[in-house]
């Protein structure tokens, strides 16, 4: 296997033949990594170590930490908005009721919606309503 180091292969000149034979041998050896390496590839192998492979497949079996709840991570003011929706108040009716502009409602909203990851507001109610 390929070891990632990017050493060019040249042949060298020398007196001595052991020299030239253990300088061919690594030659020989280089290009057998590349070819089988090559075969893995397009056997549908990675191209990595088994090493780099194993340090890859490690980061997946990492557990991740269970966040709360997604409501959990809602603002106290994105909160007050949704409670707001679960009632049944227009943007323009809650914008009116915490003295804010109706883009800013809009924009609470928004940031609701990415954090519960839903898409509508009846999701968006949904799912506080079962937090």
């Amino acid at each position: 296997m390929i070891t990632g180091k990017s050493e060019p292969i040249a042949v060298a000149i020398v007196e001595d033949e052991s020299e030239s034979r253990k300088s061919f041998e690594e030659i020989l050896n280089r290009a057998a990594q590349l070819i089988a390496a090559v075969k893995d590839v397009i056997g549908g192998g990675a191209p990595m170590t088994s090493n780099i492979a194993r340090k890859v497949v490690g980061t997946f079996k990492k557990p991740v930490a269970p966040s709360a709840k997604p409501a959990d991570d809602l603002t106290p003011k994105e909160t007050q908005v949704l409670e707001y929706l679960a009632q049944g108040y227009l943007y323009k009716e809650i914008a009116d009721v915490l003295k804010t502009s109706h883009g800013t409602v809009c924009t609470h909203i928004e940031h609701i919606y990415e954090k519960l990851h839903v898409r509508s507001r009846s999701q968006a109610i949904m799912k506080y309503a079962a937090h």
